[in-house]
């Protein structure tokens, strides 16, 4: 699946990739399915790896626009299993921003790239994660708006290091006296253990959520 930056470069991306398809002699299946969305389908023999002409399909598509995004679902046997696949590179486009870096030695995206980060930027316009980073961190924000502080930064280099306090101190450059008591005013706060890990982790949630939602 090949997201598009301009809806109005799909005509040229689909004739260019298609020519590409054709010098190779891959066979393959490749048209719009939405407006700035082409989708291809290669039919390829077991022996013949998809890897490769992925990838040079995402560096013709890149060279059109850098901010190209390619998706790729599962390798499948049977044309009946295709929807499968399709529905897979929706749901990794749907996790994949446009300024998402690549993947080491890729040029495309697949399921495996799509971890909790882009998990929640996919569902960044539910209601309830919205609902979930305002619950978690919403009285932090406000304390953080009202007195000028920015405990919100102390809590991120915290999670940030799974809770070793030094090491967190030390990326904030703050002694650990003053980070301690830091954390001590987050706990009252947001009434929370910061020494349980099931909360550290909400917390942690919830800040990925809120980094989504003032990016998405």
């Amino acid at each position: 699946m090949v997201d598009l930056p301009a809806k109005d470069t799909t005509t040229q991306a689909e004739a260019r990739l298609s020519q590409v398809l054709h010098a190779t002699g891959i066979p393959a299946l490749i048209g719009e399915l939405t407006p700035g969305r082409l989708g291809v389908l290669l039919a390829l023999s077991p022996s013949h790896p998809w890897q490769p002409a992925v990838e040079r399909l995402s560096h013709v598509a890149r060279d059109l626009s850098p901010r190209t995004v390619v998706s790729v679902g599962s390798e499948v046997d049977l044309l009946t299993d295709t929807p499968r696949s399709f529905h897979q590179a929706s749901r990794v486009a749907e996790a994949t921003p446009p300024d998402q870096p690549l993947p080491p030695g890729r040029s495309f995206h697949e399921l495996r790239d799509v971890d909790l980060r882009r998990l929640l930027y996919a569902l960044r316009e539910d209601t309830r994660i919205q609902e979930y980073a305002e619950r978690g961190l919403g009285r932090l924000l406000d304390h953080d708006a009202r007195h000028g502080t920015d405990l919100l930064t102390t809590l991120r280099h915290y999670l940030d290091v799974a809770g070793n306090k030094t090491s967190a101190a030390r990326r904030g450059g703050l002694s650990r006296e003053t980070f301690y008591q830091r954390l001590r005013t987050i706990e009252r706060l947001l009434d929370c253990d910061l020494e349980s890990g099931e909360q550290r982790t909400a917390l942690h949630v919830a800040l990925m959520a809120l980094d989504v939602l003032r990016t998405g």
